[in-house]
């Protein structure tokens, strides 16, 4: 598979309204998107198409993003992948459980477009950033 020039940021989160938020964020930054709402098509998805960072939301039906996440790291091309768990739910339980499975990065909705601006200075390299961010994402509610 020939990757693109453009880093590749996907969201996996079954919300249909965090997916279009985060898709504005991250195209707006410079980067391509792939927004993945059915958990069952994650890993499966995220091996195929390898991207550069991974926002992941626990609560999904099926298959939660911790499992999800402990399944990216038996992929030897993905286990340094970068995973950011994106949620709702704040409890210290929640976060020592993300860490647990091998999560980079723990951040809570509502979605914060300067915390992913963040995430993006972090782990991607900034040659494909735009110099605003829009915040669009500031009257999510952290429930969806």
């Amino acid at each position: 598979m020939i990757k693109s020039q453009k880093k590749l940021v996907v969201c996996i989160d079954n919300c249909p309204i965090i997916s279009q938020i985060m898709g504005k964020i991250i195209t707006k930054r410079g980067y391509q998107f792939i927004g993945i709402q059915k958990s069952t098509l994650a890993v499966s998805s995220l091996i195929e198409i390898q991207p550069d960072l991974i926002f992941l939301d626990i609560e999904m039906p099926i298959a939660n993003g911790y499992e999800i996440c402990r399944q990216l790291r038996r992929v030897p091309h993905l286990k340094n992948t970068p995973v950011v768990i994106l949620t709702g739910r704040d409890s210290i339980i929640d976060r020592v459980r993300a860490q647990f499975v091998g999560c980079s990065e723990f951040i809570n909705k509502p979605i914060n477009p300067e915390k992913i601006e963040a995430i993006f200075h972090k782990y991607l390299s900034l040659t494909n950033t735009k110099t605003e961010i829009s915040v669009v994402g500031s009257l999510v509610p952290a429930s969806c």
